[in-house]
């Protein structure tokens, strides 16, 4: 009887451990070795500050990143810390590309 008490216990700490675990848990999306909370596509579009509700084709990508990289290098000639990397702008470039290859196949 003890035996089937204890298994019972452990059971339900088991269960309440797990639930509790899986309520804390949050995505975490790593880019550029930097890990973030938003996904990778989500990221993207703000990393080239593209407004969500736009269509998106290449002709919208590359100039996204072309003025990205405009705005790095006025940060970076001027002597002010920017926020925008050149690593983390190009990676975004090339996962929006990729993306719209990926979704041009689907169809």
């Amino acid at each position: 009887m003890p035996i089937i008490v204890g298994i019972v216990v452990l059971i339900r700490l088991l269960n309440y451990y797990f639930q509790e675990s899986k309520d804390d848990i949050e995505p975490k999306y790593v880019c550029n070795g930097k890990i973030k909370n938003v996904n990778l596509i989500t990221n993207a579009y703000k990393t080239l500050d593209i407004d969500f509700e736009e269509s998106i084709h290449t002709e919208l990508v590359l100039n996204a990143y072309c003025k990205q990289l405009q705005f790095a290098e006025e940060d970076k000639m001027l002597g002010v810390e920017s926020t925008r990397n050149f690593k983390d702008i190009e990676a975004a470039k090339e996962y929006l590309l990729d993306y719209l290859v990926y979704a041009g196949n689907l169809n």
